[in-house]
């Protein structure tokens, strides 16, 4: 399909029930139409590695498996070549496909279309083409209401958020995208109209951890 093309992303409201299922690690992955995009494979993107992907790691070059002290315990980093690709991308297939870490079957770049961001971040030209590309179907007012609260929630993290004393948002694409899909629900029916941005990132944070724990956000 030409990139440039409008791609089907599916219907809203049950990509988002999945969707948010990952991010409450009730769910093991979305299944994503890729095709023959491998966008985010050749996006410059370290892959966590969890005890469960162990088999995986012998088929990684040793120059590429990265251990910070940070890191998780038992956690290892697959990084990338030097023009960006995943080291078991193999003449655009991935090697291991059916063994893909879990990172990987997380991973599901709708979320920024969902979120209304046109880039996943710098040097991901392909990875940028697809989510410009993607289209979701919307059932109801209702599910196209939701799809516009994610996208105020982005625009808020990327914006005014900023500017806030006293909160630290994230600020990598992933991690805004995934914030918005949490705590949209501060920019439903109207919540958010009349709200200081103090006030407003108090609404996102509460709705954050309503949604979920977020430890990174402050009390």
């Amino acid at each position: 399909m030409n990139p440039s093309e409008p791609i089907d992303a599916g219907d809203f409201a049950t990509w988002l029930s999945q969707m948010q299922g990952v991010l409450r690690g009730a769910t093991a992955g979305t299944d994503v139409p890729c095709g023959d995009c491998v966008g985010c494979c050749s996006s410059r993107w370290p892959v966590a590695l969890r005890a469960e992907d162990a088999a995986l790691v012998p088929l990684v070059p040793a120059w590429l498996l990265q251990e910070p002290e940070d890191a998780p315990e038992g956690v290892r980093y697959m990084g990338y070549r030097e023009d960006g690709t995943c080291p078991l991308l193999v003449k655009r297939q991935c090697r291991v496909y059916p063994q893909r870490p879990q990172t990987c079957r997380d991973f599901d770049c709708r979320i920024f279309t969902a979120a209304g961001m046109a880039s996943a971040g710098a040097d991901k030209p392909l990875l940028d083409k697809r989510l410009q590309a993607w289209r979701f179907r919307h059932a109801s007012a209702a599910d196209a209401a939701v799809h516009e609260a994610i996208q105020a929630a982005a625009a808020f993290l990327q914006g005014a958020a900023r500017e806030v004393p006293g909160f630290h948002f994230p600020a990598a694409p992933i991690a805004i995208a995934g914030l918005a899909l949490k705590a949209h629900t501060a920019f439903l029916d109207g919540k958010a109209a009349g709200l200081s941005a103090a006030e407003l990132a108090r609404a996102v944070v509460d709705a954050a951890r309503t949604f979920g724990a977020i430890e990174s956000l402050p009390a």
